[in-house]
């Protein structure tokens, strides 16, 4: 019996916006890769696997993958996959060593945990790797990983287990067994007895899985699709949590154009989810599409999308309130600037006006060709200083009040 472990664990890598293997930049992004060998793997550098035409009926004409990264344990040790996808999510596999049937709650615990420790532990290597590839890829084409990004155990979104079992031991009583109690909490319960009469093969619908050793290209089939399904269904759902949490958070000392930014980052990271998700859907082959379909209708994904759906309306809908309370506060400083403005005009104005008339009454001979001199300018000539400029702040005032008047009933 062999023990597999498939599930979606969150990784810093995200491309910029329209960087996927069928753009021109991702030439960039594959000549920014480690070179080929036992650990590493970039499946786009192959011969024609960039060349999504629908030209293939058996197998995947797209794959959305960066690179496929490969851990060794020690010596008949867990074995580790990564798969590194370019929107913040990898699907990591384990293959380990199988631990006793029974009890199934206590089989299930002791596969996750070891799939938790197998990542723990490869967790220096990775990151080494993730800061590599950082350094190479052009800044136009990723995401800056944050500086105190660390890999942990607790990144990985859940552990789906799955044993594979040859068709002598499905046989088995004891293993007949197991494999009720196994599948009795999933989605399809009732696939149990189709196993154990030969009718069906595997199983395969939420957390833990069986599958019957036999056609390998089948079950490759099954596994890719069940990759690809918890690669967007954790993206979608991380995102989601990521977006509400934002929505939903006080913002109390936070720059309005800092959450304004962060918010349309989460809606355009789910509008090019979406994209690449019907994008990769289109190009799955049949065997793959089927499943891959059938999953995520277990799962109501339709659900977790459209809920991301009304997730970006709310952003779209903050957003605005944002930009309508920064053009606020843009228009209430405009409005400052003003009043200082009419201010010193004012009080530049009376001054003039004060030291007019008083020259205009010292020096009689200025004013020639009137017959009398200016009551006007007597009156202004007679006044305080203290008393013009006191006026003059009071007309401002006066103005101010008229303006704010005008402002709330217009």
């Amino acid at each position: 019996m062999q023990v597999r472990t498939i599930g979606p664990v969150k990784t810093p890598l995200w491309l910029e916006y329209g960087h996927d293997p069928r753009s021109r930049a991702f030439d960039e992004v594959l000549a920014a890769m480690p070179p080929e060998g036992r650990e590493f793997t970039a499946p786009n550098r192959a011969d024609g696997a960039r060349d999504a035409n629908f030209s293939r009926s058996s197998k995947d004409d797209l794959d959305l993958r960066l690179f496929v990264w490969e851990a060794d344990g020690k010596e008949g040790g867990t074995r580790l996959r990564l798969h590194v996808y370019p929107f913040g999510v990898s699907v990591l596999e384990t293959f380990q060593v199988a631990p006793p049937l029974f009890p199934v709650e206590t089989c299930e615990a002791a596969i996750q945990e070891e799939a938790m420790r197998a990542y723990e532990a490869a967790a220096p290597a990775l990151l080494a790797m993730f800061r590599k590839i950082e350094k190479r890829l052009p800044k136009s084409s990723r995401k800056r990983i944050a500086p105190d990004y660390r890999p942990r155990a607790s990144d990985i979104e859940w552990v789906a287990r799955c044993v594979v079992l040859t068709k002598e031991e499905a046989a088995n009583d004891k293993a007949r067994g197991f494999i009720r109690e196994w599948l009795a909490p999933t989605a399809r319960p009732e696939e149990a007895e189709a196993i154990i009469a030969g009718d069906l093969d595997s199983s395969m619908t939420w957390l833990n899985y069986v599958v019957i050793e036999g056609d390998d290209a089948a079950i490759r089939d099954q596994f890719a699709a069940i990759r690809t399904a918890q690669a967007f269904y954790a993206a979608q759902s991380i995102l989601n949590l990521d977006a509400q949490e934002r929505l939903v958070a006080r913002n109390d000392g936070v720059p309005t154009k800092r959450v304004e930014a962060e918010l349309v980052d989460f809606r355009r990271k789910m509008q090019i989810l979406r994209i690449l998700f019907e994008t990769q859907k289109g190009f799955l082959s049949r065997q793959r599409r089927a499943k891959f379909d059938d999953v995520l209708t277990l799962w109501d994904y339709d659900d977790l999308v459209d809920n991301g759906s009304r997730i970006i309306s709310a952003s779209t809908d903050r957003i605005g309130e944002l930009l309508s309370k920064r053009s606020q506060s843009a228009s209430l400083f405009t409005d400052f600037i003003l009043f200082f403005i009419a201010l010193f005009a004012i009080v530049e104005v009376t001054l003039y006006l004060t030291e007019y008339s008083r020259e205009m009454m010292s020096r009689p001979a200025l004013a020639f060709e009137d017959e009398d001199l200016s009551g006007a300018l007597r009156f202004f000539a007679s006044i305080d200083a203290d008393w013009m400029i006191a006026s003059a702040f009071g007309l401002a005032g006066t103005l101010v009040l008229g303006y704010l008047f005008l402002k709330r009933r217009f």
